[in-house]
């Protein structure tokens, strides 16, 4: 029901003319500068490890790069979706993904198609539980990607950099998904909202999170389910984003796509819309107005958001 207000895919490597591995410029990309000897190093890794795989691979660069979170974990997303720009831009080549895509969906659909056929037309609330994923290596990772990926209107289950995912249950029979993730880059609406400088967003848009996967299955039809869910998983995600990343947000945002939804579950659960996106979209170093427009929504964690986002003091 929600989209991330921005997109990286990958494909965009963001590089100047001239600049490749060797390059004196060296590149940039998720707004990280790379030297020339980072680069080679870089590399080098890929080549002395290409058999054990990408994830290892990642881990290595991070390790070598010291790139790492606020938590002390290596930044393992960002660092691989560097890594598929470097390919993509020919500056290395990377081992084969274990999971393609066309076999990703194929094998999804036909886990995902099998777990309930019949629909839910009533439950009780309370009867609702819900498993917190926070690892790729969760048994319940693969099911939250089957089902986002087949039942989702973007059908696709990225999220890319920091992200919390929940899998609601009733019983054994899954209910619903929720993806939240880093803010969007740059959102002019959002901005003026907050009062924010250009220097203030560069500094605090880490203490945004995005709710930018949100889905009721479609044999779940219960009146109220959905607001009820947005409001619970909003309190669960700021106590575990804090357990998890060592700080706590101050303001969720999500973004629905106002030519198949109304926000009204996310108004019920008493987010407040504070305008349109102008539809565009950015890809490595390039902004494109490829996209329908968007209304933003959004939620504060505190009362004096406002002035933790801009630095002041209470």
């Amino acid at each position: 029901m929600s989209e991330r207000g921005r997109k990286s895919n990958g494909n965009g490597a963001n590089s100047a003319p001239g600049s490749g591995i060797a390059g004196a410029r060296g590149y940039r990309a998720r707004g990280r500068p790379f030297t020339a000897r980072q680069l080679l190093l870089i590399k080098d890794i890929v080549k002395r490890y290409f058999p054990e795989g990408r994830t290892r691979i990642s881990f290595r660069v991070c390790s070598a790069l010291r790139w790492r979170q606020r938590n002390g974990a290596p930044k393992d997303m960002a660092c691989r979706e560097v890594l598929r720009r470097l390919d993509a831009a020919g500056l290395l080549d990377l081992p084969p993904a274990k999971w393609g895509g066309a076999v990703w969906c194929h094998t999804t659909r036909k886990s995902s198609a099998n777990v309930v056929t019949d629909s839910i037309m009533d439950l009780d609330f309370h009867a609702v539980e819900v498993h917190r994923i926070c690892s790729k290596s969760d048994p319940k990772a693969a099911l939250w990607n089957s089902l986002v990926t087949e039942h989702h209107y973007l059908h696709s289950s990225r999220l890319v950099g920091r992200h919390l995912k929940y899998l609601y249950f009733w019983g054994d029979r899954p209910i619903a998904c929720f993806g939240w993730g880093d803010a969007a880059w740059s959102v002019a609406c959002r901005e003026k909202w907050i009062g924010w400088t250009q220097r203030q967003i560069a500094q605090r848009r880490h203490l945004i999170v995005s709710n930018g996967r949100f889905l009721i299955l479609p044999w779940v039809h219960v009146p109220n389910l959905a607001s009820h869910l947005i409001a619970r998983c909003t309190a669960a995600l700021v106590r575990d984003w804090e357990e998890v990343y060592g700080y706590r947000p101050v303001l969720l945002e999500t973004f629905v796509d106002i030519s198949r939804f109304s926000g009204t579950c996310y108004r019920a659960a008493n987010w407040s819309a504070v305008g349109n996106t102008s539809g565009y979209a950015k890809t490595g170093g390039t902004h494109h107005n490829s996209q329908l427009p968007k209304l933003l929504l959004m939620y504060p964690t505190a009362r004096d958001f406002r002035k933790l986002l801009r630095g002041c003091k209470k």
